[in-house]
């Protein structure tokens, strides 16, 4: 990275500390108004900022003359140039709940149902996947469905979770895929059912 492009990077999140510390001062509760005026690194998140000033804004309309602190156009525009960090918290916690409901064994379908959309089964997994290339670094929770169902036996869970593991795998319409994973999933099943720990 240039000097340049270090020097504009510090100076924009100087900037946002800046507006977040500001927001806390005027729409903050007392405490944040109280970290606001003592802490000069402390600054609301820059989602919860966006989010305080739109309920003011939204406030002023409801009920003008409401016991409410007022949206100034000061604080219109400190909440539009904290947008781009509000979208990319808001990106991150969508990250995690899908992430979360695919961990703990939800179909996209089902995922689609809960959301409330259910002709959006591909939409919803696109979005997942162009999430994930908006987080490089981002690992995915290990998965948790089925190792510890009620009544399930350990080969039994073991199974689920290969049989998962293995349809994720095959999605790619190889044939020769799609055969290696049956057959290692049978493997697996006669496997288990000869070992003690699966009784």
């Amino acid at each position: 990275m240039s000097e340049d492009t270090l020097r504009q990077e510090r100076a924009l999140a100087a900037e946002q500390q800046a507006v977040r510390r500001r927001l806390a001062d005027r729409h903050g509760d007392l405490v944040e108004q109280r970290l606001a005026r003592t802490d000069a690194d402390y600054g609301l998140p820059a989602l919860t900022a966006v989010e305080r000033v739109a309920a003011a804004l939204a406030m002023e309309r409801l009920d003008p003359l409401g016991p409410h602190i007022p949206a100034a156009p000061a604080d219109i525009d400190d909440a539009l140039r904290l947008l781009p960090s509000a979208r990319t918290s808001l990106d991150q916690r969508e990250l995690y709940l899908l992430d979360g409901a695919r961990s703990e064994g939800r179909s996209w379908a089902e995922i689609a149902a809960i959301v409330g959309d259910r002709g959006a089964v591909d939409q919803i997994a696109a979005r997942y996947e162009q999430l994930r290339g908006s987080f490089p670094g981002y690992r995915p929770r290990p998965p948790t469905a089925g190792l510890a169902a009620v009544g399930d036996s350990a080969g039994e869970a073991v199974v689920r979770r290969l049989r998962q593991y293995f349809v994720r795998l095959g999605t790619d319409g190889s044939r020769k895929r799609v055969e290696n994973r049956n057959d290692a999933i049978e493997r697996v099943e006669r496997g288990l059912a000869t070992h003690w720990w699966c009784e």
